[in-house]
């Protein structure tokens, strides 16, 4: 009798997790749609961004909160990497509103920082569950 890819090692389904990561979805699409401050969509969003990235992984899959707060970070960084070499520019997708509020447009270190402590907020959390 087969177990299923779900009762497999890679898999271990965290409810809690997967709940903030859909409650975290909400907030960062509301945000992209009514948000046009100059802090909390930029830098807000951003920091919790790392924030649905890590709880929807954790929630997904198994493996230790720090192997995925790092998965998640290095996500985080690299998606602002390719905003620092104008990558949705480059491929032609400047018109498309999506690539743009997906991947951005503009490198900022500040936003590296957000990153950082949305993942430094979010392990602690973690860990005091």
């Amino acid at each position: 009798m087969t177990r299923g890819i779900w009762a497999s090692p890679l898999f271990e389904i965290k409810k809690n997790h997967l709940l903030a990561g859909v409650a975290l979805l909400c907030v960062e699409t509301a945000i992209a749609l009514w948000v046009t401050d100059g802090f909390i969509r930029p830098y807000g969003g951003d920091f919790l961004v790392s924030i649905l990235i890590y709880c929807t992984f954790r929630g997904i899959f198994a493996g230790s909160r720090l192997r995925w707060a790092l998965i998640s970070l290095g996500i985080c960084f690299g998606v602002e990497t390719l905003q620092g070499l104008h990558f949705v520019e480059r491929v032609g997708l400047a018109d498309c509103r999506l690539a743009v509020v997906i991947i951005g447009h503009e490198f900022s270190v500040v936003d590296l920082v957000a990153y950082t402590l949305g993942i430094a907020l979010v392990m602690v959390l973690d860990r005091k569950r």
